[in-house]
């Protein structure tokens, strides 16, 4: 671990908290030794009328009567093979909106706006990156990231390893 690694983190977690998204509100911030040059959370787009993030959905979920197994197909339970798929439900989702920018992208797009290059630069997110945010960080000269919580999926993080970017996952001791 680095000398400012858990300083960074602790301003990524306050800027992540700016961010409106109800899922989740994720906090980044680039630094080139030791200083900060950008910040970022998940939001809209500049501009947009509303900060809304997600769109809320309803789903009917259909359970199987004899198991309680959600999986099926054609009418028979994926699990059982029974044919009594009865049982149905609605459920509320939230659906991230396609005009959502992850704080990665926004930090780097601040850079980007004001000239302020990236190369080099260490990021400290509170999730870890996408497979999107992954190849922007690549081409943005990133040389470091440092996270607190994984992302359900890790392509992002298998990429970035796979071109070489250190990566370090920062556990929240709360220290």
């Amino acid at each position: 671990m680095k000398k400012y690694d858990k300083s960074m983190m602790k301003t990524a977690l306050v800027w992540a908290k700016e961010s409106h998204c109800k899922r989740r509100q994720v906090g980044a911030v680039l630094a080139k030794e030791g200083r900060i040059i950008s910040v970022g959370y998940n939001g809209t787009v500049a501009g947009s009328k509303s900060n809304n993030c997600e769109d809320e959905i309803i789903t009917e979920i259909f359970k199987c009567s004899e198991c309680g197994s959600t999986t099926h197909h054609n009418g028979k339970c994926s699990l059982c093979g029974s044919n009594y798929m009865l049982f149905s439900y609605e459920e509320k989702l939230l659906v991230s909106k396609q005009t959502v920018l992850h704080a990665e992208s926004n930090a780097l797009a601040f850079a980007g706006r004001y000239g302020i290059s990236t190369n080099g630069c260490v990021l400290y997110v509170t999730l870890s990156p996408c497979i999107e945010c992954s190849k922007l960080i690549i081409q943005h000269g990133i040389r470091r990231v440092v996270y607190l919580e994984e992302y359900r999926c890790t392509k992002g993080l298998d990429f970035l390893k796979k071109h070489g970017i250190e990566i370090l996952h920062l556990k929240d001791d709360n220290e």
